[in-house]
C-alpha cells in the first residue's frame, strides 16, 4: 500500500493502508515523473487500452542498460515529495521480510540506505516495453496493447507478453483475441 496509490489529479494521490483497524485513506503530493500506470485484474481486457487510478511509485531508472534504484540523495533532491512519502513509512519498510523470533529478537534482511526498494525487483526493465497485457484467470484468452509501454503490470493478475522487433503487436493481438 505504500508503493500502490490512487491518482486524484495532476501530483495528487491517495494513500489506502492496510491494518487493523484500518486506517482511513488520506491524499498525499507525489511527483507524477516517479509514478507509473499500474495495470491488474479487471483492468486488462480484450482489445481495449486498460483504465486505471491506480499508480506505483517506482524509485527505479535505467542506469547502464539496466534498472537501477534511484540513490537516497538524488531521490531525496529530485522527487522531495515522494521521498518524505517513503520517509514515512521507512520502519515499515524496513521491516517487511524481518522476522521475530521466540525470544523476541528480530532477524531478516539488513537493506541499509536501500530500505526502501522493492523486496522482489524482478523484470522491472520490461514494464516500459512495448507489449501485449494479458489476464491471468480469464474464461477465453484475451489481450491489449501497450504500444508506448505506458503501463507497468502487477504480474499476479496481469502480465505482459513483449514483442519482437519487427512484429506488430496489433497481429499479434488479433490473432490471441480470435477464436
Amino acid at each position: 500500500p505504500v508503493y500502490h496509490l490512487e491518482r486524484l489529479g495532476p501530483d495528487l494521490y491517495r494513500c489506502h493502508l492496510k491494518g487493523k483497524p484500518r486506517p482511513a485513506p488520506y491524499e498525499v503530493t507525489i511527483e507524477d515523473a516517479v509514478m507509473k500506470a499500474l495495470v491488474s485484474g479487471a483492468e486488462a481486457k480484450r482489445y481495449v487500452t486498460p483504465e486505471t487510478s491506480t499508480y506505483l511509485l517506482f524509485p527505479y531508472e535505467m542506469r547502464e542498460g539496466r534498472m537501477a534504484l534511484i540513490p537516497p540523495a538524488e531521490m531525496a533532491a529530485r522527487f522531495p515529495k515522494a521521498w518524505a512519502h517513503l520517509l514515512n513509512y521507512k520502519t515499515i519498510l524496513e521491516m517487511r521480510e524481518a522476522k521475530r523470533g521466540k525470544d523476541g529478537t528480530i532477524t531478516g534482511p539488513v537493506y541499509g540506505d536501500l530500505w526502501y526498494r522493492y523486496v522482489y525487483p524482478k523484470n522491472l526493465d520490461k514494464h516500459d516495453r512495448q507489449k501485449l497485457i494479458v489476464a491471468r484467470l480469464v474464461l477465453h484468452l484475451g489481450c491489449s496493447v501497450d504500444p508506448d509501454g505506458v503501463f507497468y503490470l502487477d504480474n499476479v493478475d496481469v502480465g505482459g507478453i513483449t514483442v519482437a522487433d519487427g512484429q506488430d503487436p496489433w497481429y499479434l493481438a488479433a490473432i490471441l483475441n480470435s477464436s
